[in-house]
């Protein structure tokens, strides 16, 4: 099923990029909007989020963006490629997780 929904990694990856170069434009008040929103949603509330930004995000504005586990980075510091690694990573992480949960079955 998450393979219906998420496809391979590689794809993550590319919806990501698409998605960055459409959050680049957007003010942060939006961003903090649509978290606020998220995080409303259960399905939605635990996910896991990269924030790659050109610009050090203070305290204030961490807690207004995390969402499930959440890593900040900034573009000075990180590479594309690093980013694009730890974006596979959580895909990575969270199939694992998925795959447990299906072959475990109902509880009883």
């Amino acid at each position: 099923m998450l393979d219906q929904h998420i496809g391979a990694g590689r794809d993550v990856v590319a919806v990501n990029r698409r998605a960055l170069r459409r959050q680049d434009a957007r003010d942060i008040g939006e961003v903090f909007d649509r978290n606020r929103q998220a995080r409303q949603q259960p399905a939605l509330a635990t996910l896991p989020l990269v924030v790659y930004s050109g610009r050090e995000i203070s305290d204030t504005e961490m807690a207004k963006l995390r969402l499930g586990p959440t890593e900040f980075l900034t573009k000075a510091k990180v590479q594309p490629k690093e980013v694009e690694e730890l974006v596979l990573s959580m895909v990575h992480h969270i199939r694992t997780q998925f795959t447990d949960l299906a072959t475990a079955g109902p509880a009883v």
